[in-house]
């Protein structure tokens, strides 16, 4: 049996994490994932309900590579600058329009961190 690193009982954790804005069965359910993984809630929450937020760090290292790649071998043509915009149009179209409530997840998970 592992030792509870959150009290499921503390009224002080509980009212930072609900200040923060998480539900109330948001955050039995990542102090359970943090308990039983015996993990922080900053990574608790990372993989139980903000896990969009893995895939955005993964597309974003993709578009570096590629802009990196094509700044490298070819830096004066029009079609790299037009590929960039693209790129760059497409990825916060994503993050913006299909992750709903994206800057919400992040704010959370950056103010779990302190928790």
């Amino acid at each position: 049996m592992h030792k509870e690193r959150y009290n499921k009982n503390d009224a002080h954790l509980i009212e930072t994490m609900m200040g923060i804005g998480l539900s109330q069965y948001k955050i039995h359910k990542l102090l359970c994932t943090a308990n039983e993984k015996e993990i922080s809630l900053q990574k608790a929450y990372r993989l139980t309900e903000a896990n969009i937020l893995n895939v955005d760090v993964i597309i974003l290292a993709i578009l570096f590579f590629y802009i990196s790649i094509i700044m490298y071998l070819d830096p004066d043509s029009l079609f790299t600058m037009v590929f960039i915009i693209i790129l760059v149009f497409i990825v916060l179209e994503m993050t913006c329009r299909f992750h709903k409530n994206f800057y919400n997840m992040l704010k959370i998970y950056i103010k779990l961190r302190g928790l």
